[in-house]
């Protein structure tokens, strides 16, 4: 099985898969970037795949006599394999065309046996050695018509064609009726719309455990993905935000921000057990809802500071309705953890380990700290906590036709240790990374928590916490 792993064009891999008999295996999601087939590839997909499907079933391509390379097939560029198949007296050839130009390919063949082109789903007569003055052709031959960077297939038989091969020859002539360079190339990156958060009604005065973060009119948002490969695809594998017109892994772009007033730190397993008492909420679906609360509806003694884990974006969401607040779009979320001057770290540039959570690894999550455990030391010049390095924090999520994720900020203080695919660290200011959606039970993560804010009017104030 010859698998393509987000490469744009198809054209190479197709052929090595046609050329070497091989299965073959597109990944149009490349880690939550659509990298959609062109209508040139699919058509190219829909033929080659239904050789592979008939004579990989008839055995060919598995035949223990394989010769790549053949020399039955001699022009520049063009390249066949041959698979006889001793028990049917049958032989397959896979051939390929390497060059930009239409050919007329040559095989020299045996006197009383059946040739078919079985591309365009035609029988091939064969033509005497000599005719049209072919002195390189040492024994009589069939030609073939091949497209540019095309495909051909001649299968040799010294039967009469079965009903199966006559249903297939003529399912192929009927497909490959019309040029596959008639077909629509380019390809084009499918766009992905960030789901709107709508704004809260504005307040001039902080709700309890809130700071302000005052209107900037000119915040520069500078922030990558740190998403594990993907810079060798068309785009790269992040988001795209309004302002840009296909996802990419880079972004920037000057903006106004705030003012908002956003929760001094993450929303904790307290804060969560009042809104439980309050609303009595249950989920549908419960699978790893609050798992660390081990099955009770009620924050467990010793975990009340914790940030709330196991929790869901769409009940992240809910929670923060209920106090009449929203979650902060990812931007807003860096303004307040960075101010204005680019800093890496809400404190500062240094990575300074006293004033935020250490990371540990291993293969067990040993669980978060108390979201006052670096407070202030580790606060944004704001004077909002715990924002690097104990849970990461649901911000803005992303759509496309096929997927769904939410930008997570801020890092946590566990990554399982033996892989370095797992879901990258980041704790720097300017980075962020994506977690896909599915569904509530997937969601809920014990490394994943939120914090909320509410829209404020231009005219307030702060009041201290």
């Amino acid at each position: 099985m010859f698998a393509d792993a987000g490469r744009r064009k198809k054209t190479n891999d197709l052929h090595s898969a046609w050329f070497n008999g091989d299965g073959y295996e597109s990944w149009e999601n490349v880690w939550g970037i659509w990298n959609g087939i062109t209508p040139y590839d699919g058509e190219a997909i829909r033929r080659v795949g239904a050789m592979l499907r008939h004579f990989g079933g008839e055995g060919f391509l598995q035949s223990p006599e394989w010769e790549p390379h053949t020399l039955e097939v001699f022009q520049d560029g063009i390249y066949a394999s041959k698979f006889p198949l001793a028990a049917r007296r049958a032989t397959l050839w896979t051939v390929v065309n390497r060059k930009p130009g239409n050919m007329l390919v040559d095989l020299t063949v045996k006197e009383g046996r059946n040739y078919f082109d079985c591309y365009h789903g035609t029988q091939l007569h064969s033509v005497p050695m000599g005719a049209n003055n072919l002195a390189h052709v040492s024994g009589p031959r069939v030609s073939f018509p091949i497209e540019p960077y095309g495909f051909g297939c001649v299968f040799e038989t010294d039967e009469e064609p079965s009903d199966k091969l006559t249903n297939f020859l003529q399912h192929m002539q009927k497909i490959t009726t019309k040029p596959l360079a008639s077909y629509d190339y380019k390809w084009k990156p499918l766009p992905q719309q960030m789901v709107e958060i709508p704004p809260t009604a504005r307040t001039t005065e902080a709700p309890m455990g809130t700071v302000l973060v005052p209107h900037e009119p000119n915040f520069v948002f500078v922030v990558s993905g740190v998403e594990i490969e993907g810079d060798a695809l068309p785009t790269a594998v992040d988001v795209q935000y309004p302002w840009e017109d296909h996802p990419q892994r880079q972004h920037i772009h000057h903006m106004s921000v705030g003012p908002f007033y956003m929760d001094k730190y993450p929303v904790t397993n307290a804060n969560y057990s009042a809104y439980l008492e309050a609303t009595g909420f249950r989920p549908d679906d419960d699978y790893n809802w609050l798992k660390n609360w081990k099955g009770s509806t009620t924050a467990p003694d010793g975990m009340t500071d914790l940030p709330v884990q196991y929790i869901s974006l769409e009940e992240a969401r809910a929670f923060c309705a209920w106090k009449g607040a929203r979650l902060p779009h990812s931007y807003e979320w860096q303004y307040a953890a960075q101010g204005t001057d680019g800093r890496t770290y809400p404190w500062g540039n240094d990575k300074n380990q006293s004033k935020f959570p250490v990371e540990k690894s291993g293969n067990t999550f040993l669980g978060s700290e108390p979201v006052t455990a670096h407070a202030p030391d580790g606060d944004s010049v704001f004077g909002v906590s715990d924002m690097v390095g104990n849970v990461w924090q649901y911000t803005d999520e992303f759509q496309d036709d096929h997927t769904r994720s939410v930008i997570l900020r801020g890092g946590s203080n566990y990554r399982p240790s033996g892989s370095d695919w797992y879901f990258p660290q980041a704790k720097a200011l300017n980075t962020h990374n994506r977690y896909f959606l599915f569904d509530h039970s997937y969601e809920r993560a014990g490394t994943v928590g939120f914090r909320c804010v509410v829209d404020a009017a231009d005219d307030a104030s702060p009041i201290s916490v």
